[in-house]
């Protein structure tokens, strides 16, 4: 409630918050936010000059509980309003909320060519496109990764296998103890 009223504040014209704690606001108010909340950050980040503001503003893009609305963050990290190096702030958002990283997989099969041509074969940001997919927890999913990558030869190879094997292991203790879990929260 305090980020709410301290987004609104100033958003209504007081002052903004100091921003050693900005991207704990952005955060809070994502994850409550509705579309018309989207509209406003997405507003804001279009605005936004300096690089620092705009990474806090991508990351909360990509925190708000709304399938719909994450998955128009993702399309909206593909747009010319968004540097190329700051794809990863809204895309690795998705990618660690528990409502979109299972959307992160079919978003990065379908639009791979365009990423490879964006990040290049072999270049230093291609293996950040893959690892947000470490955050999944189906076994299954592990084995598309690595067909899927199989004979790309891209520069990914290790960060796929680190990520099918983080995968692997989240779906083995999800497996051993999510029964545990689930009894000891309730």
């Amino acid at each position: 409630k305090e980020a709410v009223r301290l987004f609104e504040e100033w958003r209504g014209g007081g002052e903004a918050p100091e921003k050693d704690i900005r991207s704990a606001v952005y955060s809070l108010v994502s994850r409550v936010g509705d579309e018309k909340r989207f509209e406003e950050m997405r507003g804001m980040y279009r605005e936004a000059i300096l690089p620092d503001e705009k990474e806090r503003l991508g990351e909360s893009l990509g925190l708000f509980r709304d399938k719909t609305l994450l998955r128009e963050a993702l399309k909206f990290a593909m747009t010319k309003d968004v540097r190329p190096q700051d794809f990863f702030d809204i895309y690795g958002a998705v990618g660690r909320n528990i409502v979109g990283r299972e959307m992160i997989w079919p978003f990065l099969k379908k639009n791979w060519s365009k990423l490879l041509a964006v990040y290049g074969s072999g270049g230093h940001k291609i293996p950040r496109v893959v690892e947000p997919l470490g955050s999944l927890t189906d076994a299954k999913v592990a084995k598309e990764i690595e067909t899927f990558f199989k004979n790309k030869n891209v520069g990914v190879e290790r960060t796929v296998s680190q990520v099918c094997e983080r995968i692997r292991s989240n779906s083995e203790w999800r497996a051993r103890e999510e029964k545990n879990v689930l009894k000891w929260l309730s």
